[in-house]
C-alpha cells in the first residue's frame, strides 16, 4: 500500500515542468508556465504549470492537476502505474507497490517486446542489412521523422537474428515463443519475421505487444504482411495501431480517423491528421468501438477506396452506431485509392484538404455506396440499390431518416418517392433485419423451422449445439463430420441455412484456418448466413445453452439426437408436398412416409435400451 507520506514525497521530487515538457510545448509566463492544453483542442494556450504549486491545470477545460493525475490522464493508466512511474523517476523505492497493480504481470513479456523492438530498430538504422528496407522506406514517402516517431524497425534475412539477441539478454526460449517471435523446427529455434520491414503495435498504454511485417521486394510466393499470432498480451480484437501515440491528440480532438491499414496511418499523420489509427487486419470489433468510445466523440473512416474498402465501412456503420454514441462521418477516396496511394500520388497537402472536403454523414454515404455508378434503366439495378438502402433504413428505425432518404433516392432514380415508400413498407412486413444491438430472428428462425420467441425443440438445440462444437476447431468438426453415429454426411441433417452456414465453416473457412476466429469467419458470411450465425446464438442462449458446458459426451448425445430425429424431419417435408403432387406421386409419397415411420419407431426403440 502506498502512504499519503510516500505520494507527498513523489509529487515533491517531481518536476512537473519537466513531466509536462515531454507532452506539451511550455512557454515561461511569470513565475509559471503556459501552453496548449493536452486534453482539449484549442488555439490560446490556457494550459497553466506551476513550479511552486506541483499542479499542471487547464483553465478551460479543467483537465490535469497533480504529477500523477496528469500522468494518469496524458497516458490513461491507472493510479498505481502512474505513482509507480514517478518513483522510478525519482528514486523512490515503494514496497508491496506490484501487488496493487490490476491483473497478472506482464512485465517480463513486455521487456522481451521491447528488447525485440530495440533490435529491430538497430538493424534498420545501423546496419548494412537494413539499408535498403530503409530506401523503400523512403522511397514510399516515410521520412526520418516517421520511422522514429512510429519505431518502425527491420527484421534481417537471418534464420536466429532476434533469437540470439534475447537469449543473450537472458530470456527464455518459452516465453519467446508465446509471444510468437520464434518457432522451433528439426533444427532448433528460428525467427517468426525475417527480411521484413517491422511495426511495433502496441497497447492502450503503449507497451509494444506486437508486430506487423511487412515485405519490401516484390515476391509472389511471400504474404505482404506477416502478423504476430494472438498471444497473452495480444488480442487483435481488441487492439488498435497507433492509438497509445494518439491519444493526446485524440483528446484535443474528440476525434478518432479510422483507417484499414499501418501504412495509411502514417501517410494520415504525415498529413497532419494525428488521430489517425487502425484496427488489426480484420473486421473492426465491438470492442475496438467501445475502446475509441472511451477517448472520442466522433469517429471519421477512411477506408480503401475499392470495393472491399467501402463494403468494409458498410459493415463498420452497422456495428458503430449500434456500439457506441459516437458522431459518425465517412470519407470515399476517389480512383479506389486508399490514403497511402492518395499521398504518393497528390501530396499530403491534397490529402488533408480532400479528406475536410468530402466527409458524408452515414445516410448520405449509403446512399452513395447504393446508387454511384449505377444504370437505373436496368431494373435489377434499381432493385439492388433499393436493398441496400431498406436494409439500411430498417436498422436505423428513425422515420425523420427514413423520409430524407426516400426522397433523396427518388431524385437519384427517378421514381416516385411514393412508390419508394411502399415497396419500404412491403419490406418491412417481409423481412426481418439483424440489427446489431437487438437483433430480431423471426425470419431465421421460421427458415430453419425454429418457433420463434419459443423454447428450441430437442432436435433443433442439438443441431445448433453440434454448429458451436464445429466453431471450437478445425479437429473438432472434423470430429463431427467423421463420428461413428451418422448414417449419412452430417450436412445432410441441418436445415438448410444450417447446411450453407456449416460449409462456409468447413468447406471455406477451415481450408485456411486451424482455429475458429469470428471476426474473421464473420467476413465469409454474406446477408442470409449472417442472419443465421446470429439466429443461433440468440436462439441458444434463450435456451440456456450458453451457460451449459460443452463436452465430448455431450456432443455424441447431440449427434444421436440428430440421427434418431432425421426420418421425422423428413416425414414433415413429405407432408410438406403431399397436398400439390400429383395422384401417382401421392402414393409414392405414402410408401415412402411408411417406410419413415417405420424408421422413426424403431429409433425410438433403440434409443430406450
Amino acid at each position: 500500500m502506498v502512504s499519503n507520506e510516500q505520494i507527498d514525497e513523489i509529487i515533491e521530487k517531481t518536476d512537473i515542468v519537466d513531466l509536462v515538457s515531454e507532452y506539451v510545448n511550455l512557454e515561461k509566463a511569470g513565475s509559471s508556465y503556459r501552453g496548449l492544453c493536452p486534453f482539449h483542442n484549442e488555439k490560446t494556450p490556457s494550459f497553466m504549470v506551476s513550479p511552486s504549486k506541483k499542479i499542471a491545470k487547464c483553465m478551460g477545460c479543467g483537465g490535469g492537476g497533480s504529477p500523477i493525475s496528469f500522468l494518469m490522464q496524458i497516458k490513461n493508466i491507472s493510479f498505481i502505474e502512474a505513482v509507480s512511474e514517478l518513483a522510478a523517476k525519482a528514486g523512490i523505492k515503494i514496497d508491496g507497490i506490484q501487488k496493487k497493480k490490476n491483473g497478472p504481470d506482464y512485465s517480463k513479456y513486455y521487456s522481451i517486446m521491447d528488447t525485440a523492438a530495440k533490435f529491430f530498430r538497430h538493424s534498420l538504422l545501423n546496419t548494412k542489412s537494413g539499408e535498403k528496407a530503409l530506401e523503400y522506406l523512403h522511397k514510399r514517402g516515410i521520412d526520418d521523422k516517421q520511422i522514429e516517431a512510429f519505431e518502425i524497425g527491420f527484421a534481417p534475412n537471418l534464420n536466429q537474428a532476434l533469437y540470439n539477441v534475447l537469449k543473450e539478454s537472458g530470456f527464455n526460449e518459452i516465453d519467446m515463443s508465446e509471444l510468437g517471435l520464434i518457432k522451433s523446427g528439426n533444427n532448433g529455434f528460428y525467427d517468426l519475421f525475417k527480411n521484413r520491414i517491422m511495426f511495433p503495435i502496441k497497447d492502450e498504454q503503449g507497451h509494444v505487444v506486437a508486430f506487423s511485417g511487412r515485405i519490401y521486394v516484390k515476391d509472389d510466393s511471400q504474404p505482404k504482411y506477416v502478423n504476430s499470432p494472438e498471444t497473452i498480451i495480444f488480442k487483435k480484437g481488441n487492439t488498435l495501431f497507433h492509438l497509445s501515440d494518439a491519444i493526446s491528440n485524440i483528446r484535443k480532438t474528440h476525434r478518432v480517423v479510422l483507417c484499414e491499414g499501418q501504412i495509411d496511418v502514417i501517410s494520415a499523420t504525415k498529413s497532419g491528421i494525428d488521430e489517425a489509427i487502425c484496427s488489426m487486419g480484420t473486421a473492426l470489433t465491438a470492442n475496438q468501438v467501445k475502446i475509441i468510445s472511451k477517448y472520442a466523440k466522433e469517429v471519421v473512416l477512411v477506408y480503401d477506396g475499392d470495393n472491399a474498402g467501402q463494403k468494409a465501412m458498410v459493415k463498420a456503420i452497422k456495428l458503430i452506431e449500434a456500439e457506441s454514441d459516437l458522431k459518425l462521418r465517412l470519407v470515399s477516396l476517389p480512383s479506389k485509392m486508399d490514403p497511402d496511394e492518395f499521398v504518393s500520388a497528390n501530396g499530403p497537402e491534397a490529402f488533408l484538404d480532400y479528406f475536410n472536403k468530402n466527409q458524408l454523414d452515414s445516410t448520405d454515404f449509403m446512399l452513395k455506396y447504393a446508387t454511384q455508378d449505377k444504370n437505373f434503366s436496368d431494373m435489377s439495378e434499381v432493385e439492388a440499390a433499393k436493398l441496400i438502402i431498406f436494409d439500411y433504413l430498417k436498422l436505423k428505425n428513425s422515420q425523420v431518416i427514413t423520409e430524407r432518404v426516400l426522397e433523396k433516392l427518388s431524385d437519384i432514380m427517378v421514381i416516385s418517392k411514393a412508390s419508394l415508400s411502399i415497396d419500404f413498407s412491403k419490406y418491412c412486413n417481409t423481412n426481418q433485419v439483424p440489427n446489431f444491438a437487438e437483433i430480431s430472428t423471426n425470419e431465421t428462425l421460421i427458415n430453419n423451422n425454429i418457433p420463434s420467441n419459443e423454447f428450441l425443440s430437442s432436435a433443433a438445440r442439438c443441431e445448433l449445439r453440434l454448429i458451436n462444437y464445429g466453431k471450437i476447431s478445425k479437429d473438432i468438426a472434423m470430429k463431427i463430420e467423421d463420428s461413428s453415429l451418422l448414417k449419412k454426411p452430417f450436412i445432410e441433417y441441418l436445415e438448410r441455412l444450417n447446411q450453407k452456414l456449416w460449409s462456409k465453416l468447413v468447406d471455406e473457412y477451415y481450408i485456411t484456418n486451424d482455429k475458429f476466429d469470428e471476426n474473421i469467419f464473420l467476413t465469409y458470411l454474406k446477408h442470409d448466413l449472417y442472419n443465421c450465425y446470429v439466429a443461433n446464438i440468440e436462439s441458444l442462449e434463450k435456451n440456456f445453452d450458453k451457460y451449459n458446458p460443452y463436452n465430448e459426451k455431450d456432443m455424441n448425445e447431440c449427434i444421436k439426437s440428430l440421427v434418431s430425429n432425421a426420418p421425422k424431419k423428413e416425414i414433415d417435408e413429405i407432408d410438406k408436398s403431399f397436398y400439390n403432387a400429383s395422384y401417382e406421386n401421392k402414393k409414392e409419397l405414402l410408401n415412402a412416409k411408411i417406410e419413415k415411420l417405420k424408421e422413426l419407431n424403431k429409433n425410438k426403440k433403440e434409443s430406450r435400451k
